[in-house]
């Protein structure tokens, strides 16, 4: 997670420090985020900003950016060849394990965009100015096992569900249960041990982890579904979002036992102002597989506030509204659970974001403090 906060000018905020090296007088830089370099506030590598020049414009079409090696393609076309360090004036740095990072002036997803993001690692994207979002980010998982950037890997056979509180698959005949992040997964149809949102990542989002997976069905054909990814967004004058960042988790697969469901992913923007004006961000669980002869996999976490239906003869239905993955709904169906919610953290320098978003899902009261999406100023370190 990034650092904090600074002005150039000593006068815009009481209590904010003063920092000789803003690049830019009158605006709120981040801790750390002077023109030499961002770190991040719970350690990591260095990202260097010295030689970005390039902003990173994704017009209407299809994109991708990979996690793994930093390449950024478009319809066929390299935006950013592949490697760490400055490549086409874009930096790309892996900061810690499992999580990187890509820096660039301005980040710019038209409307018409689809953005997909794929790769080992969860992904941070640093602009020394803005992050403008009129299309679509993806980061939700895809088919079980397989879980988005940073999120973990769906139980399958003899190999268990990944992340920070993956679903479990039960000894005996019966559905797997749902991955956890802020919430629990729910329990499949024996008794089972879900997903345990404890050892996930706290409503500051730190560490910067996605969803987990859920477990597979004892019989080991129904994958549990994969966790959604983790995105942090990280810009000095503002992050404008008019489109969708989508981090769902994946539905389990449905056979005679299914599988757990993944939980939802990890959404974090961090500016002076957010603007959020029309708005989707979604970060909910995917449904636990049917199990039964008329079983069907669970519906994978929507860009909605909807639960992810559970698959047809039993299966949990994933989390939306900051509970719990539902549990298997007929004993008898041996149905997989329902994957748990994930997290949501917006931080400006007011505390909360402007403008009415469309909807963010999932969703809780303001002063809650046990689900998302959590409110706060950038913090100052």
């Amino acid at each position: 997670m990034l650092g904090g906060c600074a002005f150039a000018d000593p006068s815009c905020a009481a209590g904010v420090r003063w920092e000789d090296e803003a690049p830019e007088g009158g605006i709120c830089v981040p801790d750390h985020f002077g023109p030499f370099a961002y770190a991040l506030a719970n350690g990591g590598a260095a990202v260097d900003l010295a030689g970005i020049t390039a902003a990173v414009e994704l017009p209407a079409g299809r994109a991708t950016i990979d996690t793994t090696t930093g390449a950024i393609t478009r319809e066929g076309a390299t935006v950013r060849g592949p490697g760490q360090g400055v490549v086409d004036g874009v930096s790309f740095t892996i900061v810690a394990s499992g999580v990187a990072a890509l820096a660039s002036p301005r980040f710019v997803v038209a409307a018409g965009a689809d953005v997909r993001v794929i790769g080992d690692n969860a992904l941070i994207l640093i602009a020394t100015d803005e992050v403008d979002v009129a299309g679509t980010i993806d980061l939700g998982a895809t088919a079980p096992p397989f879980g988005g950037p940073g999120g973990g890997r769906g139980g399958v056979a003899s190999q268990p569900a990944t992340g920070c509180g993956p679903g479990s698959q039960p000894v005996g005949p019966g559905g797997g249960s749902g991955g956890a992040n802020a919430t629990w997964g729910g329990v499949g149809a024996v008794t089972v041990l879900p997903g345990d949102p404890t050892m996930c990542a706290s409503p500051l989002a730190e560490p910067l982890v996605g969803g987990s997976g859920g477990g597979a069905g004892n019989n080991g054909l129904a994958a549990g579904g994969g966790g959604g990814g983790a995105l942090q967004i990280s810009a000095g004058r503002a992050i404008r979002i008019h489109g969708v960042i989508d981090v769902g988790g994946g539905g389990g697969a449905g056979t005679a036992m299914g599988g757990g469901g993944g939980a939802g992913g990890t959404i974090l923007l961090q500016a002076p102002l957010v603007e959020l004006a029309g708005a989707r961000l979604a970060a909910n669980g995917g449904g636990g597989g049917g199990g039964g002869a008329s079983a069907t996999a669970g519906a994978d976490g929507p860009v909605g506030t909807a639960t992810a239906s559970g698959g047809r003869a039993g299966g949990g239905a994933g989390s939306s509204s900051g509970t719990n993955g539902g549990n298997a709904t007929d004993a008898t169906q041996l149905g997989g659970g329902g994957g748990g919610a994930g997290v949501i953290r917006i931080e400006t320098l007011a505390g909360t974001p402007v403008g009415e978003p469309a909807f963010i899902s999932p969703w809780r009261p303001l002063g809650a403090v046990d689900s998302p999406p959590t409110f706060g100023r950038i913090l100052l370190r």
